[in-house]
């Protein structure tokens, strides 16, 4: 909101100075995943004018669809699976007059999966067959306005709204000699949600206050239909079930920033939240406290502690996080918080070597965790979490550059109406690393392998174990023709891992995704 301009910036050279563009790019290319061929395409304009007064746009569309079949031997996983999805994004910003700045933003997301498997044989001679199809639909839009009253006071309102929309439908069929029995699970959720925010940023000194507030309607509903499917007779619903709730939404703050010295800062805040509508009837303080310091040249240490509701936008004026330190999100219910204590230490060793370790412990009250690739979830009223990571970036010269970063989490399902109490969090694995190298030649060709490693984790509230996995990745781009001109071309998963991302659930397997852009 400072400064909207910034959302467009040319890609074929620097944007030292500002000055009038128009800039399109097109691309296309394929997806290929063991031996099954699939597309992507990409349209992209953006560019900035200085009349009538400074205004700038933005605009993407994505498009993608891929069909993939999996496995040799029933017995060890076959599948298939197809993957369609469109995406696009809109912005305009502009500045009418020296003080006065506005935003205007559309974004838009249409993911559909179909996704088939065949049962294990050995279990059931007969035959049997999995079927998951699902369909989400998001969109994002909101206008905003800022105006700058004097050096260090600036005023902003705003107005969001939000759509999301999923659908799933899950079948499991026996084969039993005369016919299919088995089951099957139709769910539908949606949430609407309409909010509107005023935020002011008023500083003195050292001193930087910030304070407003934010409210709005948020509409929720669920419908699930769980049947029993048999032979020469109509499907005979076991259980239906439909929930729908209109929830009204409030949420005040006031946060301050004192700078004591350039090596020692300390922030804090607190949020007063309101939810109420159906059986929600929220009302509690959301206290943030954090402390900047810098001990030594190149070395910072930050540590906060955050209370941060469930977010029910994706846009806020609300400061985010403590003194840049942000909590690890995990999915809540509407109604639900979680109680962060974060520490980071970031240190620049020399030109060369840069680092930074992080640590978060968290407590949840009621999760409510999105399954991979459906529209259910798994819902927990208490949890925590643990966890520390490591990171580490090298020059090592010549356009080489190095990365590593490893993560231990220690997780603990803390429903005791849970199958999974006392057990590890769902899809929280123990450890996980990714390391790599990268190399970077001024004719404007980049190159990355890296590796991911994927530890062990539950894959469901009953605690069903998915196995780790390692991931090769391998990345290639080139720029040529004074960037006009940009061919990518992207492997994942080289050595064809097989692994679940959830139960019945498969993960990609060896994929290549390759386009080429033109821009003008």
């Amino acid at each position: 909101m400072l400064d909207p301009q910034m959302l467009a910036g040319r890609q074929t050279s620097a944007n030292i100075l500002r000055r009038p563009f128009i800039e399109t790019t097109v691309g296309g290319g394929f997806v290929a995943d063991d031996g099954d061929l699939g597309w992507n395409s990409e349209i992209e304009t953006q560019g900035y004018q200085a009349a009538p007064f400074p205004w700038s746009f933005y605009g993407r569309i994505n498009g993608l669809e891929t069909d993939t079949r999996r496995g040799d031997d029933p017995a060890t996983g076959q599948f298939d699976l197809e993957d369609r999805s469109i995406t696009g994004t809109g912005y305009m910003a502009m500045k009418p007059t020296p003080n006065d700045r506005a935003v205007a933003y559309i974004d838009v997301n249409d993911f559909e999966f179909d996704l088939s498997t065949v049962l294990d044989p050995t279990v059931l001679p007969l035959g049997g067959t999995y079927a998951d199809t699902g369909d989400t639909r998001t969109g994002n839009a909101g206008v905003a306005w800022s105006h700058t009253f004097g050096y260090q006071n600036v005023a902003s309102a705003a107005l969001f709204a939000t759509d999301i929309t999923d659908r799933s439908n899950r079948t499991r069929l026996e084969e039993i000699g005369f016919g299919e029995t088995g089951f099957i699970l139709e769910s539908e959720t949606s949430q609407q949600s309409y909010l509107a925010a005023f935020n002011h940023i008023y500083g003195t000194g050292d001193l930087t206050l910030r304070y407003g507030g934010e409210g709005g309607l948020l509409e929720v509903s669920k419908d699930e239909t769980f049947s029993f499917v048999f032979p020469f007779i109509p499907d005979t619903i076991i259980s239906q079930s439909t929930t729908a709730v209109d929830v009204a939404i409030g949420r005040v703050y006031f946060d301050a920033v004192y700078e004591f010295n350039p090596t020692l800062k300390v922030e804090g805040a607190l949020f007063g939240t309101y939810l109420d509508g159906g059986t929600i009837d929220e009302q509690r303080l959301e206290p943030r406290l954090g402390v900047a310091w810098t001990p030594f040249e190149g070395h910072y240490l930050r540590a906060g502690f955050l209370r941060e509701g469930s977010f029910i936008t994706s846009a806020t004026l609300a400061p985010v996080g403590i003194l840049g330190l942000q909590s690890d999100q995990n999915s809540l219910a509407v109604d639900g918080f979680s109680d962060t204590f974060a520490a980071r230490w970031d240190a620049e060793w020399n030109s060369r070597l840069f680092t930074a370790v992080d640590y978060q412990h968290q407590e949840f009250e009621k999760l409510s965790i999105g399954v991979p690739a459906s529209a259910t979830t798994i819902d927990l009223s208490e949890g925590r979490l643990d966890r520390i990571s490591a990171t580490a970036n090298v020059w090592i010269g010549n356009g080489f550059g190095a990365f590593a970063t490893f993560a231990y989490a220690d997780s603990e399902n803390e429903d005791p109406t849970s199958p999974g109490f006392g057990g590890p969090l769902p899809f929280v694995p123990e450890t996980s690393a990714r390391f790599g190298l990268t190399w970077v030649h001024p004719s404007n060709i980049k190159v990355t392998l890296a590796e991911t490693y994927v530890g062990s984790r539950t894959g469901d509230a009953a605690g069903t174990e998915l196995e780790s996995y390692w991931s090769t990745d391998a990345f290639l781009t080139w720029e040529p023709f004074d960037k006009r001109f940009e061919l990518e071309i992207a492997a994942y998963n080289l050595f064809d891992e097989d692994f679940q991302v959830a139960p019945f659930t498969p993960g990609w397997g060896r994929s290549i995704v390759g386009s080429l852009k033109a821009r003008f």
